[in-house]
């Protein structure tokens, strides 16, 4: 899914949610491979053709009765069940086994969702309410640069659309795809926001230039980066991006949490929360990005705890030991 590769050439590998197998043939084989992405993208196009000729109520539910039915019988689903022993530990088994089965049907809301952001764009005021928790107007006049972090929760892809529609001059980070065709498509579908994007693998000075020009930047916080900072994720520790803090504290950008909730019927709430605050920060500057991450994390359990089934889980977060049943599958 989108917004969820991470920054080397074997974690960009697309990974086909029914042939994990395949990929050690496209691993050593560059036609393998090719032809593989070229599949990928022709089913994930093809598909998508067909839910854009839908209502979003349709596509959305349509899409999710699919996953539904295909996730639990996945490769997949053993990453997404030891993701939840970790995030709803102390729910019991038959609790845990009920959100990992709902979790799909969020997968499937999601993928049905994409090719509706024009529509919803157009009718905001029926499918995306915004709510926010601060004054917006600083940013929208560039007195103040924000840093909106978020996380993989409900529809995601949609916090795009609300830089837009609240004039909020924005770069929102993307973590880019080694399938060159997925790429371009997913590269159309987000253009549709209105949203300026930025590679997250490439130069942050293009960032810089932005926030000190005034303008505001949206990312995403609950991604495992290899080599980033040690922060605790329930009760765990996770390697997250030092970016987010390290704006804030380098050029006094606001912190600002917020997230994507799913409603009913193809409706969505987006809420932006008040900044978060930066003071009783002690220790030198790495403990302070480690602190300030920690506090974005925090609220993202609470998010997350409020609607687990709502949480991309088909990603890895933690360290391996923490995944006995996909330890085998080579888990991303």
């Amino acid at each position: 899914m989108p917004g969820v590769g991470l920054a080397t050439p074997n974690r960009h590998m697309a990974r086909l949610l029914f042939t994990n197998k395949l990929e050690d043939y496209a691993r050593r084989l560059a036609w393998v491979r090719d032809l593989l992405w070229r599949f990928e993208a022709w089913l994930v196009a093809s598909t998508l053709r067909v839910f854009s000729r839908l209502t979003i109520e349709r596509a959305s539910s349509i899409s999710q009765s699919l996953l539904a039915k295909l996730g639990p019988v996945s490769p997949k689903h053993k990453l997404v069940l030891d993701n939840i022993d970790v995030a709803c530990a102390e729910q019991s088994r038959a609790a845990r086994a009920r959100i990992a089965s709902e979790s799909w049907r969020e997968v499937g809301a999601l993928f049905g969702e994409l090719t509706q952001f024009s529509k919803i764009a157009a009718r905001p005021k029926t499918y995306l309410q915004i709510d926010s928790k601060c004054d917006l107007e600083p940013y929208r006049r560039r007195e103040r640069a924000g840093v909106f972090v978020s996380a993989h929760i409900a529809n995601w892809e949609l916090l795009l659309l609300v830089f837009t529609l609240e004039r909020i001059p924005a770069l929102s980070f993307y973590a880019p795809l080694q399938n060159p065709h997925l790429a371009r498509l997913l590269t159309r579908i987000r253009a549709e926001t209105g949203c300026a994007m930025h590679d997250r693998d490439a130069s942050l000075k293009p960032i810089i230039r932005h926030v000190r020009d005034g303008g505001s930047v949206g990312t995403m916080i609950d991604v495992r980066v290899d080599g980033g900072l040690e922060v605790p994720f329930f009760g765990h520790p996770m390697q997250v991006s030092a970016t987010p803090a390290r704006l804030a504290l380098r050029y006094d950008c606001d912190l600002i949490p917020y997230q994507c909730q799913r409603l009913e019927d193809g409706r969505f709430r987006a809420t932006i929360h008040e900044p978060l605050s930066t003071e009783g920060l002690i220790g030198d500057e790495t403990d302070q990005l480690r602190e300030l991450s920690a506090r974005l994390l925090r609220q993202v359990e609470d998010w997350i705890r409020a609607s687990p089934q709502s949480w991309l889980m088909t990603t890895r977060r933690w360290e391996r030991p923490l995944y006995p049943r996909a330890k085998g599958l080579g888990a991303p």
